[in-house]
């Protein structure tokens, strides 16, 4: 049945009871507008009753023995209390959430339900009221109250609590955190419910009168009359509902299978309606006529503000057709800012609002819908809105221009705009354009300062970001223009040796520094120039130091420098010149013969070898004297060695020298004395002679052949030919061989078996030797 659907939350009991797989489909607008019903149980079922027809849904059978129902305000969320247990069942009339059961430490008296899924707990014999998360099923102490509560209900964002003993009321504003309580009521009431933020309804010693309430004013404002024909007796435990437009309400009683309408402004017109025998009111539904709502704040611009500054809020309320209507309030807080109407652009329905009287601060703020005709009023979650004090930054370096390595302190104050006040505190930023050189942190003026040294040379745009602070809004200064020049710098430049000598390896070092008030280490090339001459060029290394060696410094005085030739940052600079001394390189003159002894008319060549200490060949002229009479001279080669050849030397002893007569870089020096011993001209026999006796094959003959061999003689005249004999008187002459080889000879067609003696003797131009004799065995 249509009605049937409506009434959703049966369906939610009966899978609670049995455990089906059945879920509640979402109520359409034709048959939820103007519908509001009462909920009864006995022991084994619950009913819905349509309050305005009668009409009756259900029974619903049932393994509990429901004690209420308690709905939130925008009848999304339900919690039915059974009766002497000790949980509740949560059930979701609009979202596919499964219902389900929450435990509690105590068997709960009362329960009042916001929207956001909190419940406000109560339980028998206890003065403590707790806060339940339905979500999580997390139950806190709230708070302690003084006396033993009797109920509890819900109105907008107020908790409303009586009293078993007493004619108190206590309110606690949820949004504030703030409680009162007074004596309200005429007699202890049996039941009440909050018509709107300013009347109470309440049922106290007749149970057929209904009590309006001014809580502002604190008293009795008028009594309903909800007459009925339901026994006394049955009147003990009243139960009472107001609508949420607060025109009308319901009044029945827990033993009673009767719902006595009321109407706030006037005594009851109409009839009551009665529930099915046996069953008896457990709860009502808010109402269902009205459409429930959600308010969000979808903008608030800008966020964070600066004092002063005007932010525009927008707040959208969510509605079918026709769109919610009316205004929307805005709060800071409990602190009315103002309201804006709304209108509906593209099936969004939204209020938009302006403020600008913010004080420096956080502040939380929430949209309140009204309401309507056909929609409830919602309020939204609150949105944080920082409020800041408007501040500007003012940047400053010294010194200004500066030298490249020299400390620079870049400053910034940071300053509030009126009509602000107080000192920011937090932390600058300093950039290099978009590069960050490092930050500083505000002192108790709002100054800052960073000391940097590593600005290239060049103009740097350079700016100080304040990032803001509590209760201050960022800023950051105009551009500044820091210049920075080149570094001015020295040259300072030293050799090793000093002085030195020609050819000698001489090391120039020079060392280049940054003048004050620049620093770090400069980089680049130093040119090394003897007068106007380059010596040659280095690179300055990790310690501003160049070097370069040279070894071509001619003899004389030199007067060098170093030149710094500068890089992007350190400027050039010349080194004050320094004199480099360079001598005469000292030589050594040795003299040498090819042959000594020689023999007359043998050709001997005398040899003189000039050197230095060093590397360096010396270059010039050498004397040759015998006896201090000059015989011949010769220019030094490129080994430094001169000679003369000489076959005349007469026989007897020559005392030879040589003298070097230096150059402009290489200073004369003598050489030793060689005594040179010329003898007669001998010859001597050859050495190395042998012999062997070898067969020679040709055809069916053979020969015997003896073959000698021999080498030239070491020493003496070197021979024209030798003579070979078989005889040692030598008058038997077999062979006549040249010199110039080779130097052997074969004696044919010898006998088998003899034994032969050969002799050789060496023959030059003016001599001849003594005779070698080598002995031959026959072949056996």
């Amino acid at each position: 049945m249509t009605l049937f659907r409506t009434l959703a939350l049966f369906l939610f009991i009966h899978s609670i009871c049995y455990a089906t797989d059945i879920h509640h489909q979402p109520m359409d607008d034709n048959n939820s507008i103007k519908k509001q019903f009462v909920f009864a149980a006995d022991d084994h079922a619950i009913v819905g009753v349509e309050l305005t027809t009668g009409e009756v849904c259900g029974p619903i059978e049932t393994t509990l023995s429901p004690k209420s129902l308690i709905t939130s305000p925008d009848g999304k969320v339900a919690c039915l209390l059974a009766d002497g247990l000790e949980q509740l069942t949560v059930i979701h009339f609009e979202q596919e959430i499964p219902h389900r059961s929450l435990k509690l430490p105590c068997v709960p008296r009362g329960l009042a339900l916001t929207n956001e899924g909190i419940g406000y707990l109560i339980q028998e014999d206890s003065l403590e009221v707790f806060r339940l998360d339905l979500s999580t099923g997390e139950l806190e102490s709230f708070m302690t109250l003084n006396m033993q509560p009797a109920q509890i209900h819900l109105h907008e964002k107020t908790l409303y609590i009586s009293y078993q003993d007493s004619q108190d009321l206590t309110q606690i504003d949820l949004s504030l955190k703030k409680t009162s309580t007074c004596s309200l009521f005429k007699s202890i009431p049996k039941a009440i419910a909050p018509i709107n933020s300013e009347r109470i309804a309440a049922v106290e010693k007749d149970a057929e009168k209904v009590s309006v309430y001014d809580l502002k004013e604190g008293k009795l404002i008028h009594t309903i009359s909800a007459k009925n024909d339901i026994p006394s007796h049955l009147q003990k435990d009243p139960i009472i509902q107001v609508d949420a437009a607060g025109q009308a309400g319901f009044l029945t009683y827990r033993h009673s299978n009767q719902v006595i309408p009321f109407q706030l402004a006037a005594d009851y017109p109409d009839r009551p309606t009665t529930l099915p025998p046996q069953f008896q009111t457990i709860g009502f539904t808010r109402n269902i006529f009205v459409v429930p709502t959600t308010t969000t704040i979808t903008q608030n611009t800008p966020n964070p503000s600066v004092l002063g500054e005007t932010v525009t809020f927008s707040a959208t309320v969510s509605g079918n057709s026709p769109s919610p209507t009316g205004t929307v309030s805005f709060f800071d807080g409990s602190t009315l800012l103002g309201s804006g109407n709304l209108a509906t652009t593209n099936q969004i329905t939204k209020a938009v609002f302006s403020y600008s009287s913010f004080t420096v601060g956080s502040h939380s703020i929430t949209a309140v819908y009204n309401g309507d005709a056909n929609y409830t009023g919602s309020t939204s979650l609150p949105v944080d809105q920082q409020v800041n004090n408007a501040t500007t930054t003012v940047m400053g370096a010294s010194p200004n221009p500066s030298t490249f390595g020299e400390t620079v302190v870049l400053s910034a104050t940071v300053s509030v705009v009126s009509p602000g006040s107080g000192t920011p505190s937090g932390v600058v930023t300093f950039k290099d354009g978009s590069t960050t050189l490092g930050t500083g942190t505000l002192n108790g003026s709002g100054f800052a300062s960073l000391p940097i040294n590593s600005l290239s040379v060049g103009n740097h745009v350079l700016t100080a970001e304040y990032g803001g602070g509590p209760d201050y809004s960022g800023s950051t200064s105009s551009p500044f223009n820091q210049v920075v020049n080149p570094s001015s710098t020295s040259v300072s430049l030293n050799s090793n040796p000093n002085p030195s000598v020609y050819g000698q390896t001489v090391t120039l070092n020079a060392t280049v520094t940054a003048l004050p008030p620049g620093s770090g280490v400069p980089t680049g090339t130093v040119v090394f120039m003897d007068g106007s001459t380059t010596l040659g060029s280095g690179l300055l290394n990790g310690s501003g130091g160049a070097t370069i060696s040279i070894s071509d410094l001619s003899v004389g005085l030199h007067t060098l420098t170093a030149t710094y030739q500068g890089d992007l940052n350190y400027s050039g600079a010349n080194s004050s010149p320094i004199i480099q001394e360079v001598n005469q390189a000292a030589t050594t003159t040795l003299l040498t013969s090819s042959v000594n002894p020689s023999a007359v008319s043998q050709q001997v060549i005398i040899e003189a070898t000039v050197s230095t200490a060093g590397s360096v060949v010396p270059t010039g002229i050498v004397s040759f004297f015998e006896s201090g009479v000059l015989i011949s001279s010769a220019s030094l080669d490129s080994n430094g060695k001169a000679s003369f050849s000489t076959s005349s030397l007469s026989l007897g002893v020559h005392s030879i020298y040589a003298v070097y007569d230096g150059t402009v870089n290489f200073s004369p020096s003598n050489s030793n004395s060689i005594v040179q011993v010329v003898t007669q001209p001998q010859v001597y026999p050859p050495t190395m002679l042998q012999g062997v006796q070898k067969v020679a094959r040709f055809l069916n003959e053979k020969e015997f052949v003896n073959i000698l061999t021999w080498q030239p003689p070491v020493a003496g005249e070197f021979p024209l030919f030798y003579l070979i004999y078989r005889d040692p008187a030598l008058t038997e002459l077999v062979a006549t061989i040249p010199a110039s080889g080779p130097l052997s000879y074969q004696d044919h067609n010898r006998t088998k078996g003899m034994i032969y003696t050969y002799y050789i003797i060496s023959v030059s131009e003016t001599a001849t030797s003594k005779p070698v004799a080598v002995t031959i065995s026959s072949i056996k």
